[in-house]
């Protein structure tokens, strides 16, 4: 038999800069004139290949210890990556503040390069150790400006969070009752701030219009709080 090819005929592709996976369309052949009939292969399927990349961050909450060194934010590149491109990381005040000398970070924004065929990039954050008890402090993260064939992807906001490593010890409220037929008064201790490092306080009872060894028996220690513990309970 005659075997009869001719040349293909094209479907123009429109070419985006729209990060997606690849996607497909069918081509189906219909109504042959001259009386003859379809074969067997009507229908076929073409794939539009992705040839664009994008930018997002690795996680929604990124997280430092105050007494770090650096806070490292990653950023992932998806798709093609055969080609470099790059982003724009900003970084802004939440409840830190920017500014080493005086404030809690150093705002390292601006450009982040990725090289062809890197997929992820690490922006370290330099962090400064202040002897405040303040709390845990936050920087927003965010990422626009993709430049090449590039785009920005779901996760395109994030947060760091520096963790405080400065905390008070307090008596948790300034009256506690006990039952005269209770073993103990158990009196509450907070700590407040951060609670990164261990850290213990000296306890010592004084008579008011109780009598030590009539009415309680006087008691002296040290309480102890594990470092990520923010409260505890002492028997006087």
């Amino acid at each position: 038999g005659h075997l009869e090819l001719r040349d293909c005929n094209e479907v123009p592709i429109v070419d985006d800069s729209i990060y997606e996976l690849d996607e497909t369309f069918t081509i189906r052949l219909d109504n042959a004139t001259g009386g003859l009939p379809l074969g067997g292969q009507a229908l076929a399927t073409v794939i539009i290949a992705n040839d664009d990349s994008a930018f997002e961050f690795a996680k929604p909450i990124f997280s430092v210890n105050e007494n770090g060194t650096n806070g490292a934010i990653v950023i992932y590149r998806i798709g093609q990556v055969d080609a470099p491109a790059d982003v724009t990381l900003t970084m802004s005040n939440g409840t830190a503040t920017a500014g080493f000398s005086i404030g809690d970070y150093s705002n390292v924004g601006g450009p982040v390069r990725f090289a062809a065929g890197e997929t992820n990039k690490t922006v370290l954050v330099p962090i400064r150790d202040d002897t405040l008890v303040e709390g845990d402090e936050t920087v927003l993260l965010a990422l626009s400006n993709p430049t090449g064939k590039s785009a920005l992807g779901k996760n395109i906001t994030s947060t760091l969070v520096i963790v405080d490593d400065e905390s008070v010890i307090e008596i948790a409220g300034v009256e506690f009752t006990a039952n005269e037929f209770e073993p103990a008064a158990k009196v509450a201790l907070r700590r407040r701030g951060g609670v990164i490092n261990p850290v213990s306080v000296s306890f010592t009872t004084r008579d008011g219009t109780a009598t030590n060894k009539l009415d309680y028996a006087g008691t002296n220690g040290v309480a102890s709080f594990r470092g990520d513990h923010i409260e505890k309970a002492t028997d006087g």
